[in-house]
């Protein structure tokens, strides 16, 4: 599925079945067809940053909110969900997410509606962890 096209640049989701290693590839604008290849590497999980560099802040929600800074894991006494947004995880097997040495709770992985290719996670930070955590 292509989601990106301009001169010189072509951005597409790569199909889950295509291993890893060299690809042929041919881009059928109506006009020409454009033959070339490419190296498919080995799909490896990598969380979305805020700053979108790959550094910083990951691109999670605390509850409802896009928040940056320290947050409370309880509102009013409940659990306070977080959902992280990432690419390259095994869509077969539920992942493991800890935090500070602690694993949370995972209460959904899977595709995130409307954007090919993006994954998103669900969990609850552990009751008790009042000092709260940074997203």
């Amino acid at each position: 599925m292509i989601q990106f096209a301009a001169p010189g640049q072509m951005n597409f989701v790569v199909p889950q079945t295509l291993g890893p290693g060299p690809a042929g590839m041919v881009i059928n604008n109506g006009y020409q067809l454009i033959a070339g290849s490419m190296t498919v590497g080995t799909a490896g999980p990598g969380v979305f940053s805020l700053a979108g560099m790959g550094t910083g802040n990951g691109a999670m929600l605390h509850s409802t909110l896009w928040q940056t800074g320290p947050f409370s894991t309880t509102t009013n006494g409940q659990t306070t969900p977080v959902s992280i947004f990432m690419t390259g995880l095994d869509p077969s097997m539920l992942p493991v997410v800890t935090a500070g040495g602690i694993t949370m709770e995972v209460t959904f992985a899977g595709k995130s509606p409307g954007y090919p290719g993006l994954r998103q996670g669900n969990l609850n930070p552990p009751r008790g962890r009042a000092r709260g955590g940074r997203p």
